[in-house]
């Protein structure tokens, strides 16, 4: 790992983005990296592929497995899983297998429109 200079500040955490079903849609959650980088993020949105033989599954673990070697780096920074509709399946089955390494899940959180607008103050249209 490179000698980091003397003004260097750790991350507040490593969030691993993982988009939808379709191939190339990163870019769906740009506007999310954005704000996680302003808020002093280190953020990883790797492009993965639902119809590939293993259904994505090597490229999100592999994922996975580069955030987690980032945060050892870094000490003690934590990593969350972000995942946008399918994406977000597959980060909810993560966090629910218990066979998973590293296994430390420490919550769940969703946001769906009805739970949005009711969080809102607003009637759900």
């Amino acid at each position: 790992m490179p000698e980091k200079s003397a003004g260097y500040a750790a991350p507040r955490a490593i969030a691993l983005l993982w988009h939808g079903r379709g191939p190339n849609e990163g870019h769906v959650l740009d506007t999310l990296a954005a704000a996680l980088r302003r808020q002093s993020c280190s953020v990883l949105a790797p492009d993965w592929d639902s119809s590939a033989a293993d259904d994505g599954e090597g490229a999100l673990r592999a994922s996975l497995a580069e955030a987690f070697r980032l945060a050892g780096g870094e000490g003690d920074v934590p990593v969350v899983v972000v995942g946008w509709s399918l994406g977000g399946t597959a980060a909810l089955s993560l966090a629910l297998d218990a066979s998973s390494e590293p296994s430390a899940a420490q919550g769940l959180a969703a946001a769906v429109r009805a739970v949005d607008a009711a969080l809102a103050g607003q009637r759900n249209a």
